[in-house]
């Protein structure tokens, strides 16, 4: 049987050649990858950005809006309300309506207001001419009320005024005064009536003028007693202007004549 015979062993330095040719071919391959991508054309790197998806805010910023600039209105300039033209129309109306309101005045005995409305309005009413004469009657009555009132305070419960009845109507006899709340007390018999200025009838009042003139001491002042013919003729009392007349101071004349007051609207018994 024959002997097998050894093999020689690899010599070192071979192995050392290959190692060293290995190392510079991996060099190569690395060095010309590198040089392959150096010269890539720029539209190839374009395109591969253009893959990759923006980035996009996640809250949009808001948009800010200016206000609308604001104006102040104008304020509108009132104008007067146009006047009716003068004509006999507008003129029989006017009348109408300031009959009515004087009508009113007299309803309540309140002469202060009568004159006033006479003032301002009495020309419209009446004319020019009758302004003037309208204006005495009611001032004298004015007057009149407010020395009646004054008169009459200075009677009592106890000592009241007497008032005959000067109609010749038999009416019973009355008494009266004035309470501090301005109302007008009567007495009829065992009974007080109370009664506003305007409850009470202007025969009645015509009565309680005459006696409180005829009572009256000292006698009444001049325009007193022209506002009290002043009453009689406006309220249509003449048996009163007759009993009233002869109390006139000596000498005295009726301001502004028998016709003042006639102009005014006449009110019945």
């Amino acid at each position: 049987m024959p002997v097998p015979t050894a093999q020689p062993a690899p010599k070192a330095g071979g192995n050392r050649t290959l190692l060293v040719v290995g190392a510079v071919a991996v060099l190569a391959v690395v060095f010309a990858a590198g040089l392959f991508l150096s010269r890539r054309p720029e539209s190839a790197v374009q395109a591969e950005g253009a893959k990759t998806p923006a980035v996009t805010p996640a809250v949009q910023p808001a948009v800010v809006q200016s206000a609308p600039p604001t104006t102040t209105p104008t304020a509108a300039v009132p104008t007067a309300p146009a006047q009716p033209a003068p004509g006999p129309v507008n003129d029989q109306a006017r009348r109408r309506e300031l009959a009515q309101a004087r009508t009113q005045f007299l309803e309540k005995y309140d002469f202060a207001g009568l004159a006033k409305s006479i003032q301002d309005n009495g020309e419209a009413a009446a004319g020019r001419g009758n302004v003037q004469v309208m204006l005495i009657a009611a001032e004298q009555m004015a007057a009149l009320k407010v020395w009646l009132e004054a008169t009459l305070r200075r009677y009592t419960k106890q000592n009241p005024l007497v008032v005959p009845d000067i109609s010749g109507a038999n009416q019973p006899e009355t008494r009266v005064f004035l309470a501090p709340e301005g109302k007008l007390i009567f007495i009829l018999g065992n009974a007080i009536q109370p009664r506003d200025w305007s409850e009470t009838t202007p025969l009645m009042m015509g009565n309680i003028i005459v006696s409180a003139l005829r009572d009256a001491r000292p006698a009444a002042p001049r325009e007193v007693v022209q506002g009290a013919m002043a009453f009689a003729r406006n309220y249509t009392l003449p048996g009163m202007e007759a009993i009233v007349v002869p109390l006139l101071p000596a000498g005295a004349q009726p301001r502004g004549g028998r016709a003042a007051g006639n102009n005014l609207p006449a009110r019945g018994r």
